[in-house]
């Protein structure tokens, strides 16, 4: 005997109804999906296995459209969770890879393009390679807000890239505070509104909108080391290391999940806690940029000397980093030169120039103002 699902093309679906239900059975496919996905995402070695039944149960119900509809939706999640995980340069092409097909499958799907973007700044930015990648990234998030101007991330992720990847400070910060005003609760939005808004050092406000961030995203790694940033801008040292060790324990093995700790536990010279987490630290450039500081604050130049070594000859869109722990050595002219480098290299990690406690030493320097101007970054008042 031949089983149906309810409703399923019987006389009580009026002709109106029936796309709701096509389309609704496809979306509802998807999202029950996501559960077994979410939790046997250590099992399959592609998570596209897990969708299969739903893509199969939307197309089988719905027709061919609202089967592709779920195909999309499925390569879009694929390329999130490749993106969720530990950072390895094979993550990010995979994620690329996923939306990829994603757009191949619907050329006008607008949230694909506003996430590969994301995918882009993520390789120009950690990857190094910044020239090719970025205006990749600035292609997507255009052609996102073209297709669809009402979507809350396709703002947002232009105006990331107008703010990360290009230093448009004003004009960043008007797209991202666009896609708030369209999708007030967008957590994506939120997110990179308080990680611009920290930058331009507005801390009380960076740490408000941070703070929103993270309860629209409770268990969501990246919002609670965006919150324990700006609370180690503020000085706000205990909460940072709590909200720190937070977001580790969330994403254990996320890029630069240690750093705050790393950094907080200096701050209260405990150098054997700070050199511990730095050797917890998961990702092999964040940790070669916090052994010298953690060796620094304990007293061992000669492994403080080594590790600072290590890291310029591992440099990888490090020159930044190279700065900051030059500037806590009390090495200035050398704090410069990378600063100076990090400038002309366009190393996103000039962005904290303005509010990053490392660097309070050079802060009566002339070169450091001329630095600031040189940012250009808004007003402030």
């Amino acid at each position: 005997m031949r089983l149906k699902l309810p409703l399923l093309r019987t006389r009580y679906i009026r002709p109106a109804q029936a796309p709701i239900l096509r389309y609704g059975v496809a979306v509802l496919s998807i999202i029950l999906a996501l559960i077994p996905a979410f939790l046997l995402h250590d099992v399959f070695e592609s998570r596209l296995v897990v969708f299969g039944v739903a893509v199969m149960v939307s197309a089988w119900y719905g027709g061919w459209k609202p089967g592709l509809a779920a195909t999309s939706f499925a390569l879009t999640v694929s390329a999130y969770y490749s993106l969720a995980g530990e950072h390895t340069p094979e993550d990010y092409r995979k994620a690329v890879g996923y939306f990829d097909q994603a757009i191949r499958l619907d050329p006008e799907y607008a949230l694909a393009y506003a996430e590969r973007s994301e995918a882009w700044t993520l390789i120009g930015d950690i990857l190094g390679e910044g020239k090719t990648a970025w205006p990749k990234a600035r292609s997507d998030a255009e052609k996102a807000v073209a297709i669809a101007p009402a979507l809350a991330e396709a703002h947002a992720a232009l105006g990331w890239v107008r703010f990360f990847t290009e230093w448009k400070f004003a004009e960043g910060l008007g797209e991202l505070k666009r896609a708030k005003e369209l999708s007030p609760a967008n957590p994506t939005a939120n997110d990179l509104l308080a990680r611009m808004i920290v930058y331009l050092g507005k801390l009380d406000e960076a740490e408000e909108q941070a703070r929103q961030a993270v309860e629209l995203e409770p268990l969501a790694s990246a919002p609670h080391n965006n919150l324990a940033r700006v609370l180690w801008y503020e000085g706000k040292l205990d909460e940072a290391d709590a909200v720190a060790r937070k977001s580790a324990e969330l994403q254990p093995s996320s890029a630069s999940s240690r750093r705050w700790q790393v950094l907080v536990a200096i701050r209260h010279n405990d150098a054997e806690t700070a050199l511990r987490e730095a050797q917890l630290e998961p990702d092999e450039s964040y940790r070669r940029f916090l052994l010298p500081l953690a060796q620094y604050a304990r007293g061992d130049r000669k492994a403080a000397d080594a590790a600072l070594a290590d890291l310029i000859a591992n440099n990888r869109g490090l020159d930044y980093q190279i700065a900051q722990v030059y500037a806590v050595r009390g090495e200035k002219e050398k704090a410069f030169e990378w600063l100076q480098i990090a400038f002309d290299n366009h190393d996103t990690g000039m962005l904290a120039l303005l509010v990053d406690p490392l660097l309070n030493s050079l802060r009566g320097d002339p070169r450091y103002k001329t630095l600031l101007a040189k940012m250009a970054f808004p007003a402030t008042s």
